[in-house]
Order: structure tokens, then C-alpha cells, then sequence
């Protein structure tokens, strides 16, 4: 069995001790990103998806993907992860 002691309450002259918040303000949810950060996000979708439509088959077969996959993604709206 472990023994705490208390210690008492601190006084108000103590700074606050925020990394004890830090977990409580990480648990509040996912990350939103800012409209750069979503422009930037999908302006690299929109970018990785015309370059996966300019492969040649056996290009597509050297990562795993087939023809139909590869048209599927590239034909997606660049807002759609």
C-alpha cells in the first residue's frame, strides 16, 4: 500500500500548475484545422490525385492499385479526404 501525504491546499501567490490541465485540454476533441491548413491539405489531395491519374499500368501494378481504383480516387472532389 502506498502512503500520501497531504500537504495542504497552496497558497494563492503559487503560479497555476498547467500541465496538470494539458491532458484535460488534449481529451476535448480532434484537431480543426485552420482554412490555411485545409486549403494547404486540399490543394495536396487535388495534387496527389491528378499525378495518380497520370500513371501507366504498370506503374499502378508496382504500388498495388488497379486502373479502376486509381480512376475512382482521382475522380474525387479535392475537398473529400
Amino acid at each position: 500500500m502506498t502512503m500520501v501525504f497531504f500537504r495542504g491546499l497552496p497558497d494563492e501567490s503559487a503560479p497555476p500548475n498547467w500541465t496538470a490541465a494539458e491532458p484535460c485540454l488534449r481529451a476535448r476533441g480532434p484537431h480543426r484545422p485552420s482554412a490555411l491548413e485545409w486549403v494547404r491539405e486540399a490543394w495536396g489531395r487535388r495534387r496527389s490525385r491528378t499525378c495518380l491519374s497520370q500513371l501507366d499500368d504498370r506503374m499502378l501494378k508496382d504500388i498495388g492499385v488497379t486502373r479502376a481504383e486509381a480512376d475512382w480516387e482521382a475522380n474525387k472532389p479535392f475537398w473529400l479526404p
